[in-house]
């Protein structure tokens, strides 16, 4: 068991640099896919926009989105 952690720590050590530009380029890369795909990422937020006009919410929608308000005391004026 500890020949292989031993086995792993040499590997890290060996190919330090390598591990760390490609983990420091997966984590660049994981952030950016919010800038480089918005449709597929605010894709909800676009789903309120019918035919360039605003979709009206319905009045049950609008009961929860006033009680959530209240809960968390907020007032919509």
């Amino acid at each position: 068991m500890a020949y292989r952690i031993l086995k792993y720590a040499v590997l890290l050590q060996k190919y330090r640099t390598p591990l760390l530009i490609t983990s420091c380029g997966g984590v660049f890369g994981a952030n950016m896919f919010y800038h480089m795909f918005p449709d597929m990422t605010y894709r909800q937020l676009y789903q309120a926009w019918s035919k360039g006009e605003p979709v009206t919410m319905s009045e049950k929608l609008q009961d929860v989105f006033q009680q959530v308000l209240k809960d968390s005391r907020y007032q919509l004026t």
